[in-house]
């Protein structure tokens, strides 16, 4: 595991956003560093219990030739403390 110092904010404005113990974060990596070959991305906490059927739907779109964000579920800690 490598280390390394990012920047990162909380993302949204809508009281949506701020109404759940777990933020949406957007993140920026130093020049040096990519992930998936990107520099700035989100992660969205959603606000709802069926968030897999957006990700399900967006594979399917994808494979079938409809442009759709990539998205996948993960997890996130920050210090060593689940987020």
């Amino acid at each position: 595991t490598e280390l390394f110092k990012l920047k990162l904010k909380y993302r949204g404005t809508l009281p949506l956003n701020w109404f759940y113990s777990q933020k949406s974060l957007r993140i920026k990596l130093d020049k040096n560093h990519l992930f998936n070959m990107v520099r700035k991305f989100n992660l969205i906490n959603p606000p709802y219990d069926y968030f897999i059927v957006d990700y399900i739907s967006y594979d399917i779109s994808r494979e079938i030739g409809i442009l759709s964000p990539e998205s996948y579920p993960s997890t996130l800690y920050i210090n060593n403390k689940y987020y």
